[in-house]
């Protein structure tokens, strides 16, 4: 027997194998880390225990995807910097106290640890409660005209909203070009219409609603292309998140689709082929984008180099909870504030309903003094009191869900946040493959923000359920939806028409 039969034969004990082994060394090194104060360990064992938790998502693609792709971005953003730092023999942990290095390193064990253990659970005890995607054969004819409707009405909405935003951003994009980079969170106000900009903001929502139609691949191909290619003019500007959070969201959308909808192969040779080319080619985009930005010569020694020179700047979430930690009793009326929540509390404190209903201050535009202090942001309050004239300047920290709980619950609230969203992560996917489309849509509009939480607010990837904009989508798509129905707007030969082509 050859050595590719015997890994053939084998492969899957490999795999569990490799798993178990970096769970122990994950274990092993953090615990001879932290009793000995030996940072390097400590961060090594966490990336051990990262390995452990790619190796268990890609177990189980289909169901683990979300929980896979978190793990990257919480490499990415927390724990990147160090460890490059660690492999390049630099003493990184040298700006901080060596009790908030403690703080910073333990929390992310416990949290990246405790997000397994909540997929673990979940895996364990969920095995009937969902079905899976529903077999549209067997969908009757009176279904499929109303999840037509829906979708006729949401591309439409896509096509206009799509418009509006790649306008405004194409406006950012003129003004980045007149002024600096920071400048524009300082002092940048868009001129466009009312109505344009708030055809803008829906945007997100509109991709949504079509995707929770689940059309066939050949609808969603070119419509996901355009999706992607109007984050062009953001990344023009100088900001990479648009872009790669939209590349991300619809890699995501793919993979999910390829292990539930057996109408269409969503991941075939050109897709793998794509991924597998266009990954390293994009990290090489975005590791030499740093310095494109600052017109400055790419200072890089090769490949490799580059793509760690971006991991390295990507990763500064580490050095954000340091000082986060380190700052906590300076924040502004901490006391009196909930960072957990602070989104949904400063939204109805201060959001658009509660400023135009009840008279309510608003928190002003970009960052400002009141932002800084008075918000329930401990991205902007930290900044505020951290680096104040920078952050004046249009200069921030971002923040991050580790900091928001710890300040709230304080490393209980960390075990059980974290044990809570490895089960959401988990949940989220099975929630989609449902036939429900309203659960499909709540999904769809997680993934938008949910991989930024690493950097971002503990519940803001579900603040969009009381932004206005997706409270006005809804509202436009259900008017769409009934005044297609009332009125037949989707008459019954081109119903029959789309249908003989089975577009969804």
């Amino acid at each position: 027997m050859s050595v590719i039969d015997l890994l053939k034969k084998y492969w899957k004990k490999i795999i569990l194998i490799s798993q178990y082994f970096f769970l122990l060394l994950s274990f092993l090194f953090f615990l001879l880390g932290y009793f000995n104060e030996n940072f390097n360990f400590q961060i090594f064992g966490i990336v051990c225990l990262g390995i452990n938790n790619l190796i268990f998502a890609s177990r189980k693609m289909g169901d683990r995807v979300l929980f896979f792709f978190f793990t990257i971005m919480l490499f990415t953003f927390m724990y990147s910097r160090p460890f490059i730092s660690m492999i390049r023999g630099n003493i990184w942990w040298g700006y901080f106290e060596p009790e908030s290095i403690q703080f910073s390193s333990t929390a992310l064990f416990i949290s990246t640890l405790a997000i397994y253990v909540g997929v673990i659970i979940y895996s364990a005890i969920e095995t009937k409660w969902f079905p899976k995607m529903e077999d549209r054969t067997k969908e009757t004819s009176e279904k499929y005209r109303k999840r037509m409707i829906l979708f006729v009405v949401s591309f439409l909405m896509f096509v206009i909203c799509w418009t509006c935003a790649t306008l405004i951003d194409i406006e950012k994009f003129l003004f980045v070009r007149g002024h600096s980079y920071e400048e524009f969170y300082v002092s940048y106000k868009t001129v466009a219409p009312l109505p344009i900009k708030a055809l803008a903001t829906m945007m997100p929502y509109s991709i949504c609603f079509l995707l929770a139609c689940k059309p066939r691949k050949k609808i969603v191909f070119p419509v996901l292309t355009v999706y992607v290619l109007g984050g062009v003019p953001t990344l023009l500007m100088g900001q990479r998140n648009t872009l790669v959070l939209r590349l991300l969201f619809v890699l995501v959308y793919y993979i999910i689709q390829n292990y539930n909808d057996n109408r269409d192969k969503w991941l075939g040779k050109f897709e793998k082929l794509g991924i597998t080319i266009g990954t390293p080619f994009l990290l090489l985009l975005l590791g030499a984008y740093n310095y494109i930005r600052a017109n400055t010569a790419v200072e890089s020694k090769g490949i490799v180099s580059l793509i760690m020179d971006f991991f390295y700047k990507q990763g500064t979430q580490f050095d954000t909870l340091t000082s986060g930690y380190e700052n906590l009793e300076k924040l502004p009326f901490i006391n009196l504030k909930n960072y957990t929540f602070g989104g949904f509390i400063d939204s109805f404190k201060h959001g658009f309903i509660a400023q135009k209903i009840f008279d309510s201050p608003g928190l002003g535009n970009g960052n400002n003094p009141i932002k800084g202090i008075v918000s329930n942001s401990y991205a902007h309050n930290l900044a505020y009191v951290y680096r104040r004239d920078a952050y004046l300047a249009g200069n921030g920290n971002g923040g991050s869900y580790l900091l928001d709980v710890n300040a709230d619950y304080g490393i209980l609230g960390i075990i059980l946040f974290s044990l809570l969203f490895g089960v959401i992560l988990i949940y989220l996917v099975r929630l989609f493959t449902t036939r429900n489309y309203l659960s499909s849509v709540f999904v769809l509009c997680c993934l938008n923000d949910i991989f930024w939480t690493p950097r971002g607010g503990a519940t803001e990837w579900l603040l969009f359920l009381v932004k206005p904009s997706f409270i006005f989508s809804v509202i436009a798509l259900i008017g769409g939806y009934l005044i297609f129905k009332e009125f037949k707007l989707v008459p019954q030969k081109m119903f029959e028409y789309l249908k003989g082509k089975e577009l969804i």
